[in-house]
């Protein structure tokens, strides 16, 4: 009545792992690829605004109910939950859990209905019960909503800038298409039999997260030429791989020599002691898929391998394409 609420208000998680504040998005110290692509989350904040409501006398909770409540993958270490790659995961995520001071909050949850109380006090919009975390009554009025980008944008941001927290969320969005379980588990599980049941040769292969942080996951190169053979440069997920020389990507300082920058398409993958890369490149026509996965010593030396690639990649373009070689049809 008259702009105010009587009650609480529920920020709703859909599963969006770029939603943010325009501040994110923004380069800073010790974030070295802020988001490339970002659901504005202000627009939420005037939603409310253009609706009328100036006060709410109760809290801002937020509702993760989308995804289970396991926020670690099992199999991370304590560094890396500590470290910005290691953002714990929900349905209901801003700012990837950070506050404008740096901070990160280990709730994705509360930390999401904090950062939305401080979007309503910017626009004057007075909570009197703080924020927390609940989930919405079946039925509630819906005062606002915003939709994510494609999925096809949030592969690019997945894949070209190594973001881990996209990848988990999306293992569990799949496990909710598919199993109606928001869970690790039940994702894991639909893209072992999907890829089993693509040919793709499984010997060698664990799968215990979506961002390769856990060192209980195994690839074999031989799975990832076979999903790469499947694919191609242009669909999707090969389109949404970084590019040599990129601004803000993985590949930002490789391959930037000539015939090789804005063409090798690739995903990088990194831990203490495992270096890969795996991707395409496109030249006079023809498809190339490449594999590396580094281990050991070889995966602290991996630049002058990666150089040879490169070196490689351009010498099979130098010759005659088959089709030139054929015998003509006359």
């Amino acid at each position: 009545v008259n702009g105010v609420i009587e009650g609480d208000i529920f920020v709703v998680g859909g599963g969006d792992p770029v939603l943010s504040e325009r501040w994110y998005a923004q380069p800073a110290e010790g974030r070295k690829r802020p988001p490339l692509h970002v659901t504005d989350v202000n627009l939420l904040a005037d939603a409310l605004v253009a609706a009328g409501i100036t006060r709410v006398n109760g809290s801002v909770l937020g509702d993760d109910s989308r995804y289970d409540q396991e926020r670690f993958p099992p199999g991370w270490s304590d560094e890396i939950r500590r470290s910005p790659d290691g953002t714990p995961v929900g349905a209901l995520v801003i700012n990837d859990s950070f506050l404008s001071s740096g901070a990160r909050g280990d709730n994705p949850t509360d930390s999401a209905a904090r950062a939305f109380v401080g979007l309503l006090a910017e626009r004057g919009i007075e909570v009197s019960g703080g924020f927390g975390s609940a989930t919405a009554p079946a039925g509630a009025a819906v005062l606002g909503s915003i939709t994510s980008a494609p999925l096809s944008t949030l592969l690019n941001e997945m894949l070209a800038t190594s973001d881990n927290l996209t990848s988990e969320m999306l293992v569990k969005e799949i496990g909710r298409a598919v199993t109606q379980q928001g869970t690790r588990a039940a994702g894991l599980q639909v893209m072992a039999e999907r890829v089993a049941a693509w040919g793709v040769p499984m010997t060698g292969v664990a799968f215990t997260d979506g961002s390769g942080l856990s060192r209980d996951n195994q690839l074999t190169c031989a799975a990832l030429a076979t999903v790469l053979a499947r694919g191609s440069a242009a669909d999707p997920v090969g389109a949404g791989l970084a590019i040599g020389g990129q601004d803000g990507s993985t590949l930002s300082d490789s391959f930037q020599q000539q015939g090789l920058e804005g063409v090798v398409q690739g995903k990088t993958g990194t831990l203490t002691g495992v270096k890969s890369l795996s991707g395409y490149f496109v030249s006079g026509g023809s498809e190339v898929a490449f594999v590396l996965i580094l281990n050991g010593d070889s995966a602290a030396s991996f630049q002058p391998l990666w150089d040879q690639l490169g070196s490689t990649l351009l010498a099979a373009t130098t010759g005659p394409a088959a089709t030139a070689l054929a015998p003509s049809a006359s």
